[in-house]
């Protein structure tokens, strides 16, 4: 291989590498930044399910992930409790001048 060949292919795999992260980047703080991250964090905490299973929340996962639309807003989270810990997926959704309301609920415990 030729050192330019090298060269692009090294530049190519850097400039992936840099929009993957910038993609994911994105998604996380538009995900965070959402109401409907914020009712899906309440509506956690204040679960009794998943309250019962898990014991009192300690903390949820640094790096949420799903997506945010205009009706709905999907976030995908880990979930640290006293007893133990969980993955939780839910997806809430919000017509206009309408309330939030569950539409998926996914909960697993972790070993």
């Amino acid at each position: 291989m030729s050192k330019k060949f090298k060269k692009i292919f090294i530049y190519t795999i850097l400039s992936i590498l840099a929009i993957i992260i910038i993609v994911r980047v994105g998604s996380f703080i538009r995900v965070k930044n959402s109401e409907g991250y914020d009712f899906a964090m309440k509506y956690i905490s204040k679960n009794e399910k998943v309250l019962n299973r898990i014991g009192e929340i300690k903390s949820f996962g640094k790096f949420p992930s799903g997506y945010v639309s205009m009706k709905e807003t999907k976030v995908e989270t880990y979930v640290y409790g006293t007893k133990k810990d969980a993955h939780i997926v839910l997806t809430v959704s919000k017509e206009i001048g309408y309330e939030w309301k569950i539409i998926n609920f996914y909960f697993k415990e972790l070993e």
